[in-house]
């Protein structure tokens, strides 16, 4: 699973480069794994209650 991860946010790069600068690729690559990071904790901690 770990390589289609690592896939998906290569591809997702290389499409976001062709449209935005090299500095709002990165801010919205860490935007969206940081988000989906914190949404998984969320569920989890929640998961316990």
């Amino acid at each position: 699973m770990g390589w289609a991860l690592a896939w998906a946010m290569t591809w997702a790069g290389e499409e976001l480069q062709k449209s935005f600068s090299k500095v709002h690729t990165f801010l919205i690559l860490a935007s969206t794994s940081s988000l989906g990071l914190g949404l998984g904790w969320l569920g989890r901690v929640l998961h316990h209650f």
